[in-house]
């Protein structure tokens, strides 16, 4: 669908797992995203926002999010409200607010998008705009962030080499450790 520049804007589906919904962020969303990522907990992790962070922060965000040709979700729970984030561009990346964290928000919802994105849209195939499947995810991490590179690893990701990246809210360049997942690796950690 065309914005009002005339470039095609990205349609982020939206879908349920057995806790979470994923869904395109909203306006209403911006002051608890501003919350969450003004974090330093959360935000230290994050080659993308900057620290702090603020509620024009987050509304700019969520303007972006439809313009950049990126799936972004919003994680969200019944009765907790937005829990997080994950994207799936050239890379993937996801991030849950500290008051969530230790509950497998985070897995549940990776688990979910690379379904998605491995069965080329939907599980059920019903997502016309997903990306191809069997194309190889990539993901970055701090290489501190001992519990995303765990994770990563339980989902099947293997190293796949290092990429400076610039992290805003550290003000510096990090080399990261990068992993990649490949579908049978992916179907093979699903069966473990």
């Amino acid at each position: 669908m065309p914005d009002g520049g005339g470039r095609a804007r990205s349609v982020i589906p939206t879908f349920h797992t057995a806790r979470l919904a994923l869904r395109p962020f909203r306006p209403s969303d911006a002051p608890a995203l501003a919350s969450a990522l003004d974090d330093w907990e959360v935000t230290r992790w994050l080659s993308g926002p900057p620290w702090p962070y603020s509620e024009a922060d987050a509304r700019a965000f969520i303007a972006e999010t439809a313009e950049d040709g990126v799936k972004v979700w919003a994680i969200a729970r019944k009765g907790e409200g937005l829990v997080g984030s994950i994207a799936l561009g050239a890379e993937i990346g996801y991030w849950v607010r500290r008051a969530c964290w230790r509950r497998g928000y985070g897995g549940e919802a990776l688990q979910a998008v690379l379904a998605r994105h491995f069965a080329g849209g939907s599980p059920d195939g019903a997502d016309p705009d997903a990306t191809p499947a069997g194309q190889d995810v990539r993901a970055g991490v701090h290489p501190d962030n001992l519990r995303s590179t765990s994770l990563l690893r339980k989902s099947g990701f293997v190293p796949d080499g290092t990429d400076r990246t610039w992290f805003p809210c550290r003000g510096a360049m990090v080399d990261r450790p990068m992993f990649r997942l490949t579908r049978p690796a992916w179907e093979a950690a699903r069966r473990a």
